[in-house]
């Protein structure tokens, strides 16, 4: 799927990676277009806050690790 797929800054970063993914498996998550440098593209820190600020599925569990908190791996 991104075999020949290259890396670039405002086209085709992580964050456009992870957005492609989650559309891929058929989740809707926030895109918003940041200013990276002299352009714009999606950004590691903006989808992070959206995400932080996102009203999801009631069904998607948000919940965050906290340190010093153990969790038991899925079963």
């Amino acid at each position: 799927m991104y075999s020949d797929a290259t890396y670039h800054l405002a086209n085709f970063n992580c964050t456009t990676f992870v957005i492609r993914v989650m559309e891929a498996a058929q989740l809707s998550i926030p895109k918003t277009i940041a200013q990276i440098g002299l352009g714009s593209g999606y950004s590691p820190g903006q989808l992070g806050w959206d995400l932080r600020n996102w009203q999801s599925n009631p069904n998607v569990n948000r919940a965050t690790h906290q340190p010093g908190i153990s969790y038991k791996a899925c079963q």
